[in-house]
């Protein structure tokens, strides 16, 4: 009886064996086929959308004019200068200076948009003043006025700078 049970316990693990193989391996073979086919398809569309955006920079070519410099003027009737030494695209970086008792240095990063010629720049120095500064270019590019808000009390300064030749 125990020979008939380990011979049917056998018999049963093999075919079982036999049935999980080749389940498996047509499984294997449909993957690369889809995966092919999927493959195609994303291909496809990233030729699309990679056309589209070659199509939209060609209809909206925005130059970027040239920001970096030296900016004079008062914040908050203070002499101020903003220097702006490094752009890289829309982005740009640079250093501010203000004469209130003493004077006060903070390094700065913002972003330019040329569209509506807007800057929006932060401190990047951590400090009590420590603030965000909004500002919009004249047409000819030459000044700008804004508007600085410290961080913590949110108190609200204008400023305008004019650009050093």
């Amino acid at each position: 009886m125990i020979k008939k049970l380990s011979g049917i316990f056998i018999l049963l693990t093999a075919a079982l064996t036999i049935l999980f193989l080749t389940g498996c391996g047509e499984r294997e073979r449909e993957t690369p086929q889809t995966g092919e086919d999927t493959t195609a398809i994303m291909e496809g569309e990233t030729d699309t959308t990679s056309q589209m955006e070659d199509s939209l920079a060609l209809n909206k070519e925005v130059e970027i004019p040239d920001i970096t410099g030296t900016w004079t003027g008062k914040l908050d009737a203070h002499n101020s200068t903003l220097r702006i030494t490094e752009q890289n695209g829309l982005s740009f970086k640079g250093r501010i200076s203000t004469n209130f008792r003493e004077v006060l240095n903070q390094e700065i990063a913002g972003e330019f948009d040329p569209e509506t010629r807007t800057l929006k720049m932060r401190d990047t120095y951590q400090a009590r003043n420590m603030g965000t500064y909004t500002a919009k270019l004249s047409e000819d590019m030459s000044s700008m006025t804004g508007t600085f808000t410290i961080t913590h009390d949110k108190k609200n300064f204008s400023f305008n700078y004019r650009k050093q030749q």
